[in-house]
C-alpha cells in the first residue's frame, strides 16, 4: 500500500491485541485502542519485548541494515520465554521498487565511470607539466555514441534522481574501477580501434559491462552493502541491462519498466497476498505429497515457489494451468537447487491431478484448465 495510509498502525494494533490478551491492562477491543498501561505496549516501545522484532529502514535509505538482520536471526534462534506468538514487523521497505532501482543503478554505474573519465581528462590538462597525452587525450570512450544517448535522451538521469540513486559519495570506488578498466585488454583494443558507429559502440559497452565492470570486486562489495537481497536479483537484472543495451538504436533507448501497466502490478500484488494468506493451507497440500519428507527438509525456496504456484492455480482464475506449471518449474531451476526443477514438477503434477479430480481448480475461459 501507499505510504501514510495506516499499514504500520494496523500492524501495531493487531500485535498489541494478540500479545496483551492475558495482561491486566489489555488491548481495548471496544474502542480499538492500545492501552498504554499494558506491559506489551511498554516493552514494544523500548524494544525489549521478546515476542516482537521491528525491522525498519535506516535514515533516508530504503533497505534493511545487515546488523538488523543479524539481530533478527539472534532473536529467532533464542528459546521462547513464553507460549505467545512471535511477530516481525518490517516497516518502510519498498521491496517491489528495489528491483527497478538495481536496474537503474547498474546503468548509472556505466555512466558514472564514463563521467569520471571525462572529469579526469579535463583535470589532467591543468597539470603543471601536462604530457602530450594529457593535452590531447583519446576521447573515444568519453564520446561513446551509446553512452551519450543514454545520458542525454533516455530519461535515465531523471529516473535515478527520482529514486535518489547516486554515486556522489563513492568517487574513490569509481576512481579505482576506472584505473583497473583502462588496463584491460578489452578497453585498450576498443580505444585503438578506428571503427565508430552506434552498433559497434553499444557492442563494446555490453562487453565492458558484462566482462569488466560488474566483475569488479569493489563494486560487488558496494552492492552487498546497499541491499542484502540484491545478490539474488543481480544476475537477472544484469541480463535486463544487457538486453536494454542490445535493443537500443541510434533513434531510441527504451528503459525497462518494473510493470508494463497497472494490471501487471495488480497481478503481482494479488499473487503476493494470496500466497501469504493461504500459506498454511498450501503447505498442508504440499506436505500431503511429500510423505517421505519432513516439510522442514524441503528447500525453503522450493516451498515458496510451490505455494505461489498453488495461489495461481486455486485463487487466480485467469491464469492458464499450463502457464503456471511451466513458469514455476523454470523459476525453480533458476532460483533454487539443481534438483528443484524435477522435485517441484513432481509435486505440482501430483497436486494438479488431485485438485482437478476434486473440481478445486476453477478457471475463467476455454482451455485454461488444461
Amino acid at each position: 500500500g501507499q505510504k501514510g495510509i495506516g499499514k504500520s498502525t494496523l500492524a501495531y494494533h493487531f500485535i498489541n491485541y494478540s500479545l496483551s490478551k492475558n495482561e491486566r491492562f489489555n488491548y481495548n477491543i471496544k474502542d480499538y485502542e492500545i492501552n498504554r498501561d499494558n506491559t506489551t505496549f511498554k516493552t514494544m516501545l523500548n524494544k525489549s519485548n521478546p515476542n516482537f522484532v521491528l525491522l525498519d529502514t535506516q535514515d533516508d535509505k530504503k533497505f534493511i541494515d545487515i546488523n538488523q538482520v543479524r539481530d533478527l536471526i539472534l532473536t529467532l534462534t533464542k528459546s521462547s520465554l513464553n507460549e505467545k506468538p512471535r511477530y516481525i514487523l518490517i516497516d518502510n521497505v519498498e521491496s517491489l521498487n528495489k528491483v527497478e532501482e538495481l536496474y537503474l543503478l547498474l546503468l548509472m554505474y556505466v555512466l558514472e565511470v564514463r563521467d569520471f573519465a571525462e572529469n579526469y581528462s579535463e583535470s589532467s590538462k591543468n597539470k603543471q607539466l601536462p604530457s602530450d597525452n594529457d593535452l590531447n587525450p583519446n576521447t573515444k570512450f568519453i564520446n561513446n555514441l551509446f553512452l551519450q544517448k543514454l545520458r542525454d535522451e533516455s530519461g535515465l538521469i531523471n529516473k535515478a534522481g527520482h529514486s535518489k540513486l547516486s554515486f556522489s559519495d563513492q568517487q574513490n570506488m569509481i576512481k579505482s574501477i576506472y584505473f583497473k578498466m583502462i588496463e584491460s585488454e578489452l578497453y585498450k583494443e576498443y580505444m585503438n580501434s578506428e571503427i565508430i558507429d552506434f552498433d559497434s559502440e553499444k557492442k563494446f559497452i555490453v562487453k565492458l559491462f558484462s566482462k569488466e565492470l560488474i566483475e569488479m570486486e569493489v563494486f560487488q562489495d558496494f552492492l552487498s552493502e546497499q541491499d542484502i537481497f540484491w545478490d539474488d536479483d543481480f544476475p537477472f537484472i544484469c541480463s535486463m541491462v544487457i538486453k536494454t543495451i542490445k535493443d537500443s538504436t541510434s533513434e531510441k533507448i527504451e528503459l525497462f519498466e518494473l510493470f508494463k501497466d497497472t494490471d501487471e502490478k495488480d497481478f503481482a500484488i494479488n499473487l503476493l497476498r494470496q500466497s501469504i494468506i493461504h500459506a498454511e493451507e498450501f503447505s498442508e497440500l504440499i506436505s500431503s505429497k511429500t510423505k517421505n519428507w519432513d516439510l522442514e527438509r524441503v528447500a525453503q525456496m522450493d516451498l515458496i515457489l510451490m505455494q505461489m504456484a498453488l495461489a495461481e492455480l486455486l485463487k487466480m482464475p485467469s491464469v492458464p494451468v499450463k502457464v503456471t506449471i511451466n513458469e514455476y518449474i523454470e523459476l525453480a531451476k533458476y532460483y533454487s537447487t539443481p534438483n528443484s526443477k524435477n522435485f517441484v514438477n513432481g509435486i505440482l503434477d501430483s497436486l494438479l491431478i488431485e485438485l482437478k479430480s476434486e473440481g478445486a481448480i476453477k478457471k475463467m475461459g476455454r482451455g485454461l484448465i488444461e
